[in-house]
């Protein structure tokens, strides 16, 4: 059964995705702190380089690091998942297993062609984020 078995890595469109999101954060995060610089400004300065040098070491080394952690890969009779970057996971799914496949696009996702699919069983649940539209729609053929 292990024949037909196609590798995906999350798509690099999705990296510029999360460097997206990422970027929307720290703008927020920025609001805040300078609501903070009213009322202190040495703790502002203090939260506001500790924010860039997380903002810069998430886009430059984790987000990369992540997008090579998340794959997975499709049989004729299951979908395997894998990802995380410090705490691993390994989940198999049979697709006759599955009661049902929702695919979703964020604004954002629709924008880069991406889309995330939920594949719901009787006892849980995997999503796999961020993968090309035409990916998730095989995903969902499979299931279906």
């Amino acid at each position: 059964m292990m024949k037909n078995k196609c590798k995906n890595i999350v798509s690099f469109k999705a990296l510029k995705l999360w460097r997206i999101r990422a970027s929307a954060a720290i703008i927020i995060l920025y609001f805040l702190i300078g609501a903070i610089f009213v009322f202190s400004e040495p703790t502002a300065i203090v939260f506001g380089i500790a924010a860039i040098i997380i903002y810069l070491l998430a886009v430059i080394l984790y987000f990369p690091i992540m997008m090579q952690s998340c794959r997975y890969f499709l049989t004729d009779s299951y979908a395997e998942i894998e990802k995380g970057v410090l705490i691993r996971k390994h989940t198999q799914i049979r697709f006759s297993s599955v009661q049902y496949c929702v695919l979703t696009q964020s604004p954002l996702q629709k924008l880069f062609g991406l889309c995330s699919v939920e594949l719901l069983t009787a006892g849980s649940s995997e999503v796999i984020r961020d993968i090309s539209i035409l990916n998730g729609k095989k995903i969902k053929h499979k299931v279906e």
